[in-house]
């Protein structure tokens, strides 16, 4: 396992490699070839000796010899294994073939494997194959347990693909102790059988030929086995993580429930479960359709009516490149634009999804903006002397905004006035906003050029909190308010003056309190205050220098619990734990749903 690496890290077989790089495949491999012939050669020496005969003999009982035979094979197994965590957590870490958590699965099930069958043949190189067909074997009957029971759980996310291919290295088991521990438990109750039908079957074996032996033991196996696969799949049923529930309320107000791995559609009276996963954050809300984006598939529409959801742009698959998903999004008009990578480093595409016919375009950008950073994302588009344009900006970066045009140019929109550290650039109201921990600039566009309006410093400071879903919807017209913080205040920022005017007093997150702004297009917004000591929830309309209560939420935000609330079109979701209830704006009458739990 050594010679092996040091070999073709001399013979420059791998060039421009470190000896790490090589070795540590190597000896992961070699180890795996370790395991399986310690185990399979259990009785080896015995037998090519012709000394199977006085190994019976010994004043010892069938288990006592095999504990004789097992016991240094196993402490042989757990010093290489030391020795292969000592070196992947001193530099190894980065340069193994398969993590520590699949290596480590792989190595200790090959072993118990290949050490079960060992009495059932003479000959090594057919126990080998048999070991490693076992391995398979074991690994479909856990694959299908996985897929089969997330299925009946309503679990769509994990298709049979999904689970073999994330099996190898354990993603969705490493994610936390709990869910390896349900692994490794459901993994021994599918091996037990093997060793005790070993254990059973071994009590009697003799000198007289394998096949006998092997009758006896797969008599010990078939009901073990039975037994075993029922107690794995009550144990992965008891485990699967459906995850936390998540809702959103529509604009027709049919309810979305979310567990991030499975959905379902409420309607007053009935209730759809979808074979896809909702991504919540991302989605375009027009009745009765909704808008989303599956993770590393396409753009999705569901038809909210009939529960029916249909693929509209399908994501091309990045071989070598990173995945930005759905990057850059922004919608205007019947087009969602979002970003994908280019050919080479300094370039990137800007696809276009016609949501009415499902046709899509991309257009190449080139710029040395775009190396070594992630997507821009769209600020505004529009058009100017019949071309049309997207203006896009980076988010916590030196880099200026840029504007680029549907022919392929990009324009470097550079201005005099610039923060010093990294800014995040934001575009509302037609004035590109400048942010950083030093303060924040306020720009507008003039003779093709963008100058400085307003500086507002770093003590002075206004954090614009009600912004987040502006740059991903050009539908909406008109002038959008800009709530927030300044010092201990809660302010408006004058959309004509650009001056701040008071509303009132901002409520301290020490003191108990948690705030939030939210913006419904195109000119609804209201203000959330949570007192977690007081236990309620309070709801304000905000109409230019006025808040108004609307409606204050009794026993909200209590200790240990997950309480959650939105507000949207079509009304406000108030989750107390497990008990949600959806109430219509603006007279706050609570809507129902039957199928509801």
């Amino acid at each position: 396992m050594i010679a092996l690496p040091a070999v073709i890290f001399l013979a420059g077989i791998i060039p421009k490699q470190p000896y790490v790089a090589i070795f540590m495949p190597t000896f992961q491999s070699g180890l795996l070839f370790w395991a399986l012939f310690l185990g399979v050669s259990l009785f080896s020496s015995e037998r090519g000796q012709k000394g199977m005969e006085y190994l019976l003999s010994l004043p010892y009982s069938r288990l006592e010899l095999l504990g004789i035979k097992v016991l240094p094979r196993l402490l042989s197994i757990l010093f290489f294994y030391l020795v292969f965590l000592a070196l992947y957590y001193q530099g190894g870490r980065d340069f193994v073939a398969l993590a520590v958590f699949s290596f480590s699965f792989l190595y200790f099930v090959l072993f118990f494997i290949s050490l079960c069958l060992a009495p059932l043949s003479d000959n090594f190189l057919v126990l080998s194959l048999v070991s490693l067909f076992a391995l398979v074997v074991f690994n479909e009957i856990f694959f299908l347990i996985a897929w089969l029971l997330m299925r009946m759980a309503g679990i769509t996310y994990f298709s049979w693909s999904k689970i073999s291919g994330t099996f190898l290295s354990l993603e969705w088991a490493a994610e936390s102790w709990l869910s390896f521990l349900i692994l490794i438990l459901a993994a021994i109750f599918i091996l037990l059988p093997l060793g005790l039908a070993m254990l059973f079957s071994f009590k009697k074996f003799d000198v007289r030929p394998s096949k006998i032996y092997g009758r006896r033991y797969f008599k010990f196996l078939a009901p073990s086995l039975a037994l075993g696969i029922l107690c794995a799949s009550l144990t992965v049923w008891l485990g699967i993580d459906r995850g936390s529930r998540y809702f959103y309320l529509t604009q027709d107000q049919k309810l979305i429930e979310s567990n991030y791995i499975s959905t379902k559609v409420y309607d007053h009276d009935s209730v759809s479960k979808l074979m896809i996963d909702f991504y919540r954050y991302s989605y375009w809300d027009a009745p009765p359709f909704l808008y989303f984006f599956h993770w590393g598939e396409g753009l999705v529409r569901l038809n909210t009516d009939t529960g029916a959801t249909e693929m509209i742009y399908q994501q091309p698959k990045f071989k070598g490149k990173r995945n930005w998903g759905f990057s850059g999004r922004f919608k205007y008009e019947n087009i969602i634009s979002l970003f994908e990578p280019g050919r080479a480093p300094d370039e990137i595409q800007l696809v276009l999804v016609d949501v009415l016919t499902k046709n899509n375009s991309r257009i190449l950008f080139k710029h040395d903006f775009f190396r070594d950073s992630g997507p821009p994302k769209i600020l505004d588009t529009t058009v100017r002397q019949g071309k049309r344009f997207w203006l896009a900006g980076f988010s916590y970066s030196t880099k200026h905004p840029l504007r680029l045009w549907e022919d392929g140019r990009v324009e470097n929109l550079e201005y005099k006035e610039q923060l010093l550290d990294k800014s995040s650039t934001d575009y509302v109201n037609g004035m590109l906003i400048l942010t950083s921990a030093n303060g924040m600039i306020y720009l507008k566009e003039k003779d093709n050029a963008f100058i400085a309006i307003k500086k507002i410093s770093q003590e002075d400071k206004y954090w614009r909190w009600n912004w987040s879903r502006f740059p991903v919807n050009r539908d909406s017209a008109g002038i959008i308010e800009l709530y927030g913080k300044r010092k201990d205040r809660l302010v408006r920022l004058n959309p004509e003056t650009l001056e701040f005017e008071d509303l009132g007093e901002w409520k301290k997150i020490e003191d108990g309190y948690s705030v939030s702004f939210h913006y419904l297009d195109p000119s609804e917004y209201y203000y959330a205050e949570i007192d977690r000591r007081g236990q309620n929830l309070k709801i304000f309309r905000l109409e230019g220098r006025q808040m108004m209560l609307l409606k204050i939420f009794k026993d909200f935000g209590a200790p240990n619990r997950d309480d959650r609330f939105e507000i949207s079109k079509g009304g406000i979701l108030i989750q107390r734990g497990k008990k949600v209830q959806v109430y219509s704006l603006p007279d706050f009458q609570e809507i129902k749903y039957k199928q509801l739990g």
